[in-house]
């Protein structure tokens, strides 16, 4: 996320839904969603994955993949 962050134009947009979260150990987790972004004014449908691991009583992302929904 502190990629996006910094390297996303400003105005840019994306939404995630349909998120489903797995839990497979007290520290680790992974989700799963759909997310869709403004990319100049054509809005693209994503499957993004997400891993989390736990540490010092917090959640960070560990792992992330995207991919575009085929058409």
């Amino acid at each position: 996320m502190d990629w996006i962050r910094k390297y996303q134009k400003p105005g840019w947009k994306m939404r995630f839904y349909d998120t489903k979260i797995h839990i497979l150990s007290p520290e680790v987790a992974y989700s799963v969603s759909l997310r869709d972004q403004d990319e100049d004014g054509e809005v693209k449908t994503s499957r993004v994955t997400l891993i989390f691991l736990k540490k010092e009583n917090e959640w960070k992302i560990i792992h992330g993949h995207f991919s575009y929904t085929p058409k």
